[in-house]
């Protein structure tokens, strides 16, 4: 009989039912929690332990309900399960129980879910990370469980160019090297992992670029006083095969003199440059299947074995009217020097400058533009080496206006002109201040009324009855001049007919004279008139186009005492008096 109960026994164990007689706590989960999620393959099942247990038995399954699942069996609180499916919800439960004397088990826990881990965290470089090595390691969040990693990167996002790499390492390793990447080159990244039973997808892709333009130290850019033979130094590259870099005397690198430096040297020291000259130099790096750009070049001047600079003499500084041709360039002697370099330019940067050099304390220009700022210096030579430059004098080239301005209005041969006058407008023309107007009745412009205004419009005033006027313009400063510009010409109509001068309205101005303001009467109201007053030039000093009332109180504002033409019209008639203001 004994027999027989311990057999029933064994066989609900293996059934999977609870002991109706059970005496053993029921075990409490305690890891992972509920719901955990990025649980990695390995993943480590921990529960409290039961008093009187003997050993333990728990179910894994995808299914919620553990349908299917077969009981496995431990003798610790505690079993790592290894190689779970990627991006998989598992569901487990555990029970204590006792075997030998009088077997028991408790009941089933309650049961707990945890989901595994589907993708790589990518870590280093950092999303869109420049200036990278071309040997740049990658590196990833680790996951225990893997036996290995798969690494891709291409020049593509879509991973398809001819520059494809694919390969793995370890998964004891969260970390690869990459080598011989190309120089300014933006690479796209992203890793997986796996095990004997799956494959994690693959990590979202990052992207990083390679460096393009090395770092330089010394000599610091711009640094001066530097000896004749400096150590060149820069900036190391890890994964580079060597570096060259290279230096000239002028600032684009032509005549440059190349330097090779094998290896993982990052300076270099020259000999015998030339005292008190300015050199620009430049590195680049590369390895077996690459070189990078050259980096944008450094300037340094060395030292001067002439301490002393020449001081200029002629032109003075911030001359004006400089003739165009043949101007000399005078400067004082310096200290040891044997001859001079001068250069001059149109811009304080002596860029496209005109250098030379000369014996004599003096040297005879070319032609010059005109209108234009020149800036000039010039430093002592021994043959060995330069002394400083001379401090940077200016001079403005006589000022010349070769092109005459172009006639816009009135156009040429208009006709029926208001007897009020017309604007004359013309185009403006570089670099000129004022403008001077004529206009006249004869062609040849022997008695032309007008004068100098600063902008290209003027007012001709009251004009005559059936009258052919010529008018032209030229542009300059008040000294220097422009040619005229063509002569175009325009001309008036006939006195406004149907109204006697003798039924007009009664029509004066009072106090005339005036000290700038007076009183119009012009009998009329019944449509707006235009009151103009020029002087004797024809210049209009005050205009209203929109006089309205029989008598109106007019103010001239700062007109200057004298003579002046005070002119009403509307669509009927016309009239003129004289204007004199004290």
């Amino acid at each position: 009989m004994k027999r027989l109960t311990t057999l029933l026994f064994v066989a609900a164990f293996a059934l999977g039912v609870n002991n109706a007689f059970a005496t053993l706590n029921t075990p409490t989960i305690t890891a992972p929690t509920v719901g955990a999620t990025n649980r990695a393959p390995d993943v480590l099942l921990n529960w409290s332990n039961s008093t009187s247990a003997t050993a333990y038995q728990y179910k894994l399954s995808t299914s919620p309900t553990l349908a299917g699942a077969v009981a496995q069996q431990v003798s610790v609180s505690q079993v790592n399960c290894a190689n779970l499916l990627f991006g998989t919800t598992y569901y487990w439960s555990v029970r204590a129980i006792k075997t030998g004397g009088s077997p028991d088990s408790s009941a089933w826990s309650a049961i707990w879910n945890f989901s595994t881990i589907n993708q790589v965290t990518l870590s280093t470089p950092g999303i869109g990370a420049n200036n990278q090595a071309p040997n740049a390691t990658l590196t990833w969040t680790a996951i225990s469980g893997l036996t290995n990693y798969d690494v891709q990167y291409d020049t593509s996002a879509s991973f398809n160019s001819p520059f494809n790499t694919y390969f793995s390492v370890a998964g004891s390793s969260a970390t690869a090297n990459c080598s011989n990447l190309m120089f300014g080159q933006n690479y796209y990244w992203r890793v997986r992992g796996r095990h004997s039973l799956d494959t994690t997808l693959w990590s979202t892709v990052r992207n990083f670029s390679v460096l393009d333009e090395m770092i330089l130290v010394l000599p610091a850019n711009n640094a001066t006083n530097v000896s004749i033979n400096p150590t060149m130094k820069w900036v190391s590259v890890a994964g580079s095969t060597g570096y060259q870099y290279r230096y000239s005397t002028f600032s684009n690198m032509s005549n440059a003199v190349l330097m090779q430096m094998p290896g993982s040297t990052v300076q270099d020291t020259l000999y015998g440059l030339t005292y008190g000259t300015t050199y620009y130099w430049q590195v680049r790096v590369y390895h077996s299947l690459d070189t990078s750009s050259w980096c944008s070049p450094w300037a340094f001047t060395t030292q001067y074995q002439l301490t002393s600079a020449p001081t200029l003499v002629s032109p003075a500084n911030s001359s004006t009217n400089v003739p165009l041709s043949t101007v000399n360039f005078t400067w004082n002697a310096s200290t040891g020097a044997t001859s001079y370099q001068y250069e001059y330019a149109d811009n304080s940067s002596f860029t496209n400058s005109v250098l030379g050099n000369s014996t004599p304390l003096t040297h005879v220009s070319g032609t010059l533009l005109a209108s234009t700022t020149y800036y000039w210096r010039v430093r002592g030579s021994n043959g060995n080496g330069y002394s400083p430059w001379s401090n940077v004098w200016s001079f403005a080239t006589v000022v010349q206006y070769n092109t005459a301005p172009t006639l816009i209005s009135p156009p040429d041969l208009t006709v029926n002109v208001a007897l009020t006058g017309t604007t004359l407008t013309w185009s403006s023309v570089y670099a000129a201040t004022q403008y001077y107007y004529e206009f006249d009745t004869h062609s040849n412009f022997s008695a032309p009324i007008g004068g100098a205004i600063a902008s290209p419009s003027a007012i001709t005033g009251p004009l005559g009855t059936n009258t052919i006027y010529f008018w032209r313009i030229k542009a300059g400063n008040g000294t220097i001049w422009s040619p005229w510009s063509s002569v175009w010409k325009f001309s008036t109509g006939p006195t406004v007919v149907g109204v006697d001068e003798n039924t007009l309205p009664a029509f004066n101005a009072y106090p005339n004279p005036c000290n700038g303001t007076f009183t119009l009467n012009t009998g009329l109201n019944s449509e707006p008139s235009r009151v103009i007053v020029c002087d004797l030039s024809g210049k209009v000093v005050f205009m209203n186009n929109a006089l309205v009332n029989a008598e109106n109180t007019l103010d001239l504002g700062s007109v200057k005492p004298g003579s002046y033409l005070l002119s009403v019209e509307n669509s009927s008639y016309r009239k003129c008096i004289p204007l004199i203001v004290e």
